[in-house]
């Protein structure tokens, strides 16, 4: 046997083989410029290429989650070499049946929704990419009851991003059918370590890492904005885990941080976007507004940075009067993004509390206690008429406000996640979403360094298959059309 993959430890497989090419070729298949590594001072003083690789050639090891990219490379560009497995290899993505699956819960279980959890439980190891709103607390939910109605000895943990989203989590399980007597919280008030299931957030359980050894099933939600060595450090401390997940409704568009979330877990085993389910009728169509705004004054020369430019267009107040004629001329709830507290959010806050006397305008950001940002959340889908401005960190992951049909993209951003989960927001199916469907707005602003920011976006919108409507906007005219 030309090549054989042996289990290095629980988190790395080892390459056994006398081929130092094909070495050398699983090393380059493994390596990927570091994300803006230009600017590096290492870079640029030439002493780093800017690219790191994921296979460590002193112990010939590589995170398991590659071992199918691995696979993949390996019968491409060396077909005529032999491979086999050592049998723990082959054991490691061996899940449990699904022949016996229980769909009994509340709510019936979606088709996609059962491909999912069947692929998961099957393969026991990998990541699982569905859009916001498709119901991923759900689906997270049927495979932890499944792997404990066919494991009665199986403990699993839960790892969200976010302390508003343990209670968050919790309430959806109650609401699916679950005894929330089996689950316990993990925050800096309880350490419930001992119930069947745990809900927590990894700063809550990084002091408590001995913990780890209780769980046989590790499931992180939103997985792509895990810190790698955070997760390498948890997924080392349970190696017994035979379960390990990864929930998320988008992949890194980096080469490399794409590779490191697979390594970290697995493979994707199902993708589905948002496209796809509102296709299929299961979420809503959401209509992407661009608004692009062209200024009187030139911000574009030399003297300007780009914190000036940003500071300087947020505050121009045709722009500030846009955003209040979107808000006037919806009957519906909106949520307001942005990216600074004191010089955006809070400025909006006073702002939009003054045009709109009659309106229930909050601010969240991350100096609210989880408790506070949950009941918004709540009360949102009460109301209709309410208007929340949130940052976009706080706002951005697993939130579930499902009446919300109108979302303002008030600060320029040129993150891919912070896009595509801003525009999952909207897509929850709600019966007040019926007529229309849901709407991003999104203000692209005309000057240096934003209008780039705005096209990359617009780019994102086109990947994921979005309805887009663009409308252009002077300020010399002093009127909205749109």
């Amino acid at each position: 046997m030309d090549i054989v993959f042996e289990l290095h430890n629980n988190l790395n497989i080892r390459i056994d083989t006398v081929n130092y090419n094909y070495l050398k070729g699983v090393d380059e298949e493994l390596t990927e410029y570091v994300k803006n590594y230009m600017f590096t001072p290492r870079f640029k003083s030439g002493v780093w290429s800017g690219r790191i690789s994921l296979f460590k050639r002193a112990t010939r090891t590589f995170p398991y989650g590659l071992l199918v990219k691995v696979l993949r490379y390996t019968k491409k560009d060396w077909p005529e070499l032999s491979y086999d497995f050592s049998q723990d290899v082959k054991e490691l993505f061996n899940g449990i049946s699904f022949s016996n699956f229980k769909n009994d819960l509340i709510f019936p279980v979606h088709d996609y929704q059962g491909k999912a959890i069947q692929v998961a439980v099957e393969k026991s190891k990998g990541i699982c990419q569905l859009p916001t709103a498709s119901g991923k607390s759900f689906v997270i939910t049927h495979i932890i009851k499944h792997i404990t109605e066919n494991s009665p000895e199986n403990n699993s943990i839960i790892v969200v991003p976010t302390l508003q989203l343990i209670d968050q989590f919790i309430d959806d399980m109650d609401e699916y059918g679950i005894d929330i007597d089996t689950i316990g919280r993990v925050n800096s008030n309880h350490k419930e370590f001992g119930s069947d299931i745990v809900v927590s957030t990894w700063q809550s359980i990084k002091n408590n890492l001995e913990q780890m050894a209780r769980y046989n099933t590790v499931i992180i939600d939103e997985v792509h904005g895990a810190k790698a060595d955070k997760v390498l450090e948890l997924l080392g401390a349970c190696p017994q885990a035979n379960f390990r997940i990864g929930m998320t409704g988008t992949m890194p568009n980096h080469p490399l941080e794409y590779m490191n979330v697979m390594s970290l877990l697995g493979p994707v085993l199902i993708k589905y976007t948002g496209k796809d389910l509102a296709n299929m009728g299961y979420i809503s169509h959401c209509t992407v507004k661009t608004i692009k705004i062209f200024y009187d004054d030139d911000l574009n020369e030399q003297k300007y940075d780009y914190t000036s430019v940003r500071d300087m267009v947020f505050l121009n107040r045709y722009r500030l009067g846009l955003i209040q004629h979107l808000i006037s001329k919806t009957n519906n709830s909106v949520l307001i993004l942005v990216e600074k507290v004191e010089k955006e959010g809070e400025v909006l806050e006073e702002i939009l509390t003054t045009a709109f006397p009659n309106k229930k305008i909050i601010f969240l950001s991350g100096r609210d206690k989880a408790a506070v940002r949950d009941k918004a959340r709540k009360e949102m889908n009460n109301v209709d008429d309410m208007v929340i401005i949130a940052t976009y960190q706080i706002f951005q992951q697993g939130v579930n406000i499902k009446s919300l049909r109108s979302i303002i993209l008030a600060s320029s951003t040129k993150s891919f996640i912070r896009v595509i989960q801003s525009l999952g927001r909207a897509l929850r199916k709600h019966v007040s979403k019926e007529i229309g469907g849901a709407e991003l707005y999104d203000i692209w602003d005309q000057t240096k360094y934003l209008a780039e920011h705005g096209e990359k976006r617009e780019r994102h919108y086109i990947k994921e298959g979005h309805e887009i409507q663009e409308f252009e906007l002077m300020e010399r005219m002093g009127v909205y059309g749109i």
